[in-house]
């Protein structure tokens, strides 16, 4: 069984955020908790056929029922990462900045959200290409490797 836990560390060491440290164990539990949750859904959505059920797991025991991949908890780490974005993206500072008056300037936060959409967009697409390395190295035409 692989544990949630083993799936934020590898997270975590792919981001830095000042405000999760200061957050209590219950909050930091329900932000990374949201965070795998999208990204299994970012996965689904992106139709990348993990070898493992991502649904087969125990949230109660905040584990998936089976060992996964290292390749695979990376893929997940990496999703991970497009979901951590979400929360600047989405920030009511973006949402405010389109509201102001036109004698206020605010192309500063336009930039900065233009920066954020491309870092995510970017990220994306980086976890879909080491995904797609993933599966040609699964695919049972070529050959399945077997992984540690």
């Amino acid at each position: 069984m692989t544990s949630y836990e083993d799936v934020y560390k590898a997270f975590l060491r792919k981001i830095e955020d000042l405000d999760l440290p200061q957050m209590d164990e219950v909050e930091q539990d329900d932000m990374l908790r949201g965070w795998l949750d999208d990204a299994i859904g970012y996965i689904e959505l992106d139709d990348l056929k993990i070898r493992n059920d991502l649904s087969d797991r125990d949230d109660e025991q905040e584990s998936f029922n089976i060992d996964l991949y290292n390749s695979e908890i990376t893929v997940l780490s990496m999703y991970m990462v497009v979901a951590w974005y979400d929360q600047f993206i989405n920030s009511a500072e973006h949402t405010l900045a389109f509201w102001g008056s036109k004698d206020e300037r605010w192309t500063d936060q336009k930039n900065h959200l233009s920066a954020l959409l491309e870092a995510q967009r970017a990220y994306r697409l980086r976890a879909r290409k080491y995904f797609r390395n993933y599966a040609y190295r699964h695919n049972d035409y070529i050959g399945t490797v077997v992984e540690n």
